[in-house]
């Protein structure tokens, strides 16, 4: 398995693994990326509301659609339906871990006696090390793996979790099969996950269903923040790279994105310059990514995110599957989630998206993107 990936470099990978065909060349370059990218500091920056489940209002929402309380989150949901005076239970894991929240809240509500939690990026580790031994949890067991090429011992956990990690695992079929024999009987495998299109190439209507409900939204409400949660000042963009710029330009020409992208580009600066003052930008529409615009930022990202729920079910007995949307609030609010927080109509204005997302899942129209499965292994 590729430990510490991050830190290596393809020729030492190479010798390591005796790789040398182009094929898995390019698979141990496209770990190593993943490894940097999740690495990195501010991938994600849970207290910053630029991304929908960074708001209140939806954390509430997803609470309600899978516990029917807004104050129950699917972790206390989990533990007070599944493990009701069974805990603390021996030994548990958490697949693709990150930066670890999910153990740390897990060990403050005493689930468990001995903790493993694995993730690719040597980053993400270092800092849920620190952040463990500084709320001074000390039965978290955090290291570097691929899961990829997870290597488990069987009838070992009462409880696996994979929380936002198991759409950005290629070797689903391996993953699975690791996971199923690792559980103890009657151990729950807890699936957290995005589970609409691979790569984010929704279809037709669904990207239709997200404009639409841009449309409705004013204006001032559709103004850009950056990661920080500010508002964005076109004039402060970072100096362009000329070559990076055409090589993006010519991957979008090859996959059709390049004329869309401009014509938004021309949309955008005439609106900036019509009704912004100072310098910010707004959302206009609602720009999915091509697949070369998800692989280069992220090779795992989604990977086969569209398999994981019938691949669960070939292993595993589903005793339960809750979805929670995100059709359309999950790009529709990219970007500009913060803005609906600031006043009262804001609030109006996002209960309106809620209304719209769950009146098209209702008609059949959508699909959850997003879903809790409480599964248990085949007997």
């Amino acid at each position: 398995m590729y430990r510490y990936i991050s830190t290596k470099t393809l020729d030492q990978l190479k010798g390591e693994t005796g790789l040398s065909s182009t094929k898995n060349v390019s698979m141990i370059a496209e770990r190593k990326k993943v490894a940097e990218h999740w690495s990195s500091q501010c991938v994600w920056q849970p207290d910053k509301e630029t991304q929908w489940l960074q708001l209140p209002a939806v954390q509430c929402r997803i609470a309600a659609k899978i516990s029917g309380d807004p104050t129950v989150d699917w972790m206390d949901y989990v533990i007070d339906k599944y493990y009701a005076g069974e805990i603390p239970v021996s030994r548990c894991l958490s697949v693709g871990c990150g930066e670890g929240d999910l153990e740390r809240r897990l060990a403050a509500r005493g689930f468990f006696l001995a903790c493993d939690a694995y993730d690719i990026a040597q980053g993400s580790i270092a800092r849920a090390r620190d952040l463990a031994v500084g709320q001074g949890f000390n039965t978290i067991n955090y290291d570097v793996r691929d899961i990829n090429d997870l290597a488990l011992q069987p009838a070992h956990y009462d409880a696996i979790f994979s929380f936002s990690a198991l759409h950005h695992f290629v070797a689903l079929e391996h993953v699975l099969s690791q996971i199923h024999t690792a559980l103890k009987p009657g151990g729950l495998f807890i699936i957290n996950e995005y589970i609409g299109p691979s790569r984010f190439q929704f279809p037709r209507q669904q990207v239709n269903a997200m404009n639409a409900a841009l449309r409705l939204v004013p204006l001032g409400y559709r103004r850009i923040r950056d990661a920080a949660g500010d508002t964005i000042d076109a004039t402060l963009s970072k100096p362009i790279d000329a070559r990076e710029s055409l090589r993006r330009g010519a991957m979008k020409l090859r996959d059709g994105s390049l004329w869309p992208a401009m014509r938004r580009k021309a949309r955008e600066e005439f609106c900036r310059r019509r009704h912004s003052s100072d310098g910010g930008r707004f959302k206009l529409e609602v720009a999915c990514p091509t697949v070369s615009d998800v692989v280069r930022l992220d090779p795992s990202e989604a990977v086969r995110s569209d398999e994981i729920v019938s691949l669960v079910h070939q292993k595993f007995d589903v005793l339960e599957m809750k979805g929670y949307g995100g059709s359309i609030l999950h790009f529709l609010l990219g970007g500009i989630a913060g803005n609906f927080t600031k006043d009262a109509a804001g609030q109006s204005l996002l209960d309106m998206q809620f209304q719209i997302e769950d009146s098209l899942i209702d008609a059949g129209h959508l699909s959850h993107d997003f879903a809790l499965l409480v599964a248990r292994a085949h007997q």
